[in-house]
């Protein structure tokens, strides 16, 4: 059986090999999107129904991040049937971001990086080599992909099915870590701290953006640098589906997008949003308060006690949201060394989680060089480059 465009079951032709020639790599109509949607929504639906999902997926369309062709949907189907009659063996989508890269020297260049993300095939589909196959095709088609808007350098992923599948379709695993807090309740709103609204972010965005370009410009090791820009679209993106879901499933507003905490020149702030994998209150669920990014204004030497104060009430607030929306955990994405000691000298208990199953950072790398975590380094791999 597959799923018509129409939501309706109908009786599978013979499935093809995955190296029949007919096989083509192409977008989806609308009406091919839809299908896609509601075959997805058993997986990654979460919380909300599968209507919802696939109202919010086609609102995320309408997402600053997603025009101007920002994000283009794919599928493995077969070039000699019509589109909408046409089965779906393979789908995912792509999401251009802007990057910049540096050389051991400093010179920065802007570049265009690819990600992927929502690879999936049918249940009824797999083990016949359909993902390989459409992930091949992608990595030779996104080099070329949308060159008017800049050379791409890389694309990149993040794998929940560990690192071998990816690795071999050129998709080579980074460092992937993250820092864990349990969410707290607290009665009061830690002192000095602040909660951030949807209109204090775009000046923030742009100073982080100013922040990170200045970072990559710095003279590095062998290695070339590259980092996503953490712009203003990233962060809507996460924030709009933050919104649906908060509206949908928990009847509220989330007002409340990060914390801040210092005067202008010398604060520490963090943006975050609410993710929820699975059903609110599930035994063993995975819902999430995330830290898009964590900004550290002014990291002065001397300021090194008053940051670890100030980041203590920044991951308190944190903690406390997390709470107050029943999400079991707060996670820091790859923080640097310096920023695991100052969290280890707040005091707060926490765990350092290495992952080797799920959201594996992956690149696929068309820079000189082979591409490789010792060859090129990831500056700024937080969640707010995931997709």
């Amino acid at each position: 059986m597959f799923i018509s465009v129409l939501g309706h079951p109908q009786m599978a032709p013979a499935l093809l090999d995955a190296n029949y020639e007919g096989l083509q790599l192409t977008h989806p109509t609308p009406k091919e999107c839809t299908a896609i949607w509601n075959l997805t929504s058993q997986a990654w639906k979460g919380p909300l129904t599968q209507e919802d999902f696939v109202l919010n997926c086609a609102q995320l369309l309408t997402a600053p991040l997603h025009r101007d062709g920002g994000m283009s949907m794919w599928i493995l189907t077969n070039k000699h049937m019509e589109p909408d009659h046409r089965p779906i063996l393979a789908s995912c989508e792509t999401i251009r971001k802007q990057a910049l890269v540096s050389d051991a020297n400093g010179k920065v260049e802007e570049k265009v990086v690819h990600a992927v993300a929502s690879v999936y095939t049918d249940p009824e589909h797999r083990g016949r080599g359909y993902a390989s196959r459409m992930m091949r095709g992608l990595s030779r088609g996104l080099q070329e992909f949308q060159s008017d808007f800049g050379k791409t350098i890389a694309s990149v992923l993040w794998s929940d099915i560990g690192k071998e599948f990816y690795s071999n379709v050129g998709w080579l695993p980074f460092p992937s870590s993250h820092l864990q807090f349990k969410a707290l309740k607290s009665d009061q709103t830690p002192p000095g701290v602040m909660y951030l609204k949807a209109e204090d972010l775009e000046e923030l965005c742009r100073i982080q953006e100013s922040l990170v370009r200045k970072l990559v410009s710095t003279k590095a090791s062998h290695k070339t640098r590259m980092t996503l820009l953490p712009n203003h679209n990233s962060v809507t993106w996460f924030h709009q589906k933050e919104d649906f879901l908060a509206s949908t499933v928990y009847n509220k507003p989330a007002l409340r997008k990060g914390a801040i905490i210092g005067s202008p020149g010398n604060r520490i702030w963090v943006i975050w949003t609410r993710l929820c994998s699975d059903p609110l209150d599930a035994p063993d669920a995975e819902n999430t308060l995330y830290i898009l990014k964590l900004v550290i204004e002014n990291d002065a030497e001397e300021r090194r006690e008053l940051q670890v104060e100030q980041l203590k009430a920044i991951l308190e607030a944190a903690r406390n949201e997390a709470a107050e929306w029943r999400l079991p955990v707060v996670k820091m994405w790859n923080p640097t060394l310096a920023i695991e000691d100052l969290v280890a000298r707040t005091g707060i208990e926490h765990e350092n989680v290495e992952r080797e199953k799920s959201s594996i950072s992956s690149v696929l790398w068309y820079g000189e060089g082979e591409g490789t975590a010792d060859s090129v380094e990831w500056i700024g791999n937080e969640k707010f480059g995931w997709c």
